[in-house]
């Protein structure tokens, strides 16, 4: 029997997923080059 928490965190692990496999370093470089995304220390 799954945790009560399962089925909610399925949808977010298959988002997660799919973001995973369609983002690439180079678009995250190129992002960041931009300033559309940032690093933080």
């Amino acid at each position: 029997m799954p945790c009560p928490v399962h089925n909610k965190f399925k949808v977010i692990r298959n988002e997660l997923k799919k973001m995973l496999e369609s983002t690439t370093v180079k678009s995250l470089a190129m992002n960041f080059e931009k300033g559309l995304t940032f690093l933080k220390r």
